[in-house]
Order: C-alpha cells, then sequence, then structure tokens
C-alpha cells in the first residue's frame, strides 16, 4: 500500500482534493473499503484533505498515517 501511495503520490493528491479518480479507487481497494462504504471514504478524502496533506512536505508515509486517523475517526473498520 505505501509503495501505491508512494508511486502515485501526485495524482492520489489531486483525485482526494476532489473525491473520485481512479488512483483513488485503486487505493479504496488496497484498503479493503467494502463497496457500499466507497462514496463514504472519497468523500471523507474530499472533506479532510487539508487533515490529510497537512503541509506542502506532507510525504506518502504521513498520508498513509494520517488516513488511517481519518479513517478511524470515520468510522472505517479496516
Amino acid at each position: 500500500m505505501q509503495d501505491f501511495i508512494n508511486n502515485n503520490f501526485s495524482e492520489l493528491r489531486s483525485d482526494m482534493a476532489v473525491g473520485n479518480g481512479k488512483k483513488l479507487t485503486g487505493l479504496a481497494e488496497l484498503l479493503a473499503i467494502n463497496e457500499e462504504d466507497k462514496q463514504h471514504f472519497y468523500a471523507l478524502t474530499e472533506a479532510d484533505f487539508n487533515r490529510l496533506f497537512v503541509s506542502p512536505e506532507t510525504t506518502g508515509e504521513q498520508l498513509l498515517i494520517n488516513l488511517r486517523r481519518e479513517m478511524l475517526m470515520g468510522n472505517f473498520s479496516n
């Protein structure tokens, strides 16, 4: 998962900013987000974008940590 994030970081950032896109869909698959929860997950990444990317220097590693934290707060159980 970390390799996917690192290799697709720019595209993921763009997808998360708008809450949809191919790379964000790929990340949802890697995170094993249930089909019925995917729209909620996409909305979460858009709404929490500034908490996911806390600065222009946010790394892929930091993004994954921030994403997991936001998912816990958003009631995602994976």
